[in-house]
């Protein structure tokens, strides 16, 4: 059973990194894998300051922004934990890199080396999409969709197995509905 688990992983990472192999296609994946990083934070930040505006022009203005701010909290301290987590895993485990695996796998960037399970920004991606799901179920779809994205971009990257982005996923959320039950 578990050789049958470990061939599965193995094919589905080669399937998902063989995607990337289109020299067309390398600038895109760096994007989603790497670069969009940084939007999706900021646009999180973006969506914080909105939702603290749209407190402000409510009738219940103190309670609205008492809230928001609450909910802010929540979600650093989700983030924060979660990531806390995935960091001791990481340097309890010391998990090789695919391209340090296979010597073959030559990834579309290089980043880090013997900390790969779990993923870190799997990890804080869906601590940050579960927790403002929680709190706001439209906006955070598309983070959730963000966090698939970004987690899966960096397989087809060659940087992460499956295993890591599903441990980090896993992870993130089950911190982030713990602090969301623990804060109500």
């Amino acid at each position: 059973m578990i050789q049958y688990l470990v061939q599965l992983h193995e094919k589905l990472f080669f399937s998902l990194f063989h995607i990337g192999r289109n020299p067309r296609f390398h600038t895109t994946i760096i994007f989603i894998a790497d670069t969009m990083v940084y939007p999706v934070l900021l646009l999180a930040v973006f969506s914080f300051f909105y939702f603290l505006w749209r407190a402000y022009e409510s009738y219940n203005f103190i309670t609205r922004i008492q809230k928001a701010i609450y909910e802010g909290f929540a979600i650093f301290f989700s983030i924060t934990v979660a990531w806390g987590v995935s960091y001791i895993i990481k340097i309890t485990v010391k998990s090789a890199r695919p391209f340090l695996r296979y010597p073959n796998i030559q990834p579309l960037f290089i980043h880090g080396g013997y900390d790969s399970f779990p993923s870190g920004h799997a990890t804080l991606f869906m601590a940050l999409a579960t927790m403002i799901f929680l709190y706001h179920r439209k906006v955070g779809i598309l983070f959730i969709l963000f966090a698939i994205l970004i987690s899966i971009g960096r397989v087809i990257a060659g940087v992460h197995f499956p295993i890591d982005i599903i441990t980090g996923w896993i992870i993130g959320g089950i911190v982030s509905f713990v602090v969301y039950r623990g804060m109500k």
